[in-house]
């Protein structure tokens, strides 16, 4: 049960059905409009992909230590 409540919880998962949905009905009125909403939609996932791949890439933040360390040798020369 717990993948289906992560998939329920996903940006990415709600975009991506909207996205669809909003294309087929937007092709009977308009498919130049489908393309459009297509696009938007794709460019709202990838950039959701790219924000989740960077949280998950990020590199821990310096310690303090290490800055006082450096103000250390600094004040010594």
């Amino acid at each position: 049960m717990e993948p289906f409540k992560k998939l329920l919880g996903s940006r990415k998962f709600w975009v991506s059905l909207l996205t669809a949905v909003t294309t087929v009905v937007a092709y009977y009125r308009d498919p130049e409009l489908a393309k459009m909403l297509m696009a938007v939609g794709l460019t709202m996932v990838g950039g959701l992909g790219l924000e989740d791949f960077g949280k998950a890439k990020l590199p821990e933040a310096p310690s303090d230590e290490y800055e006082e360390e450096e103000e250390e040798e600094e004040e010594e020369e």
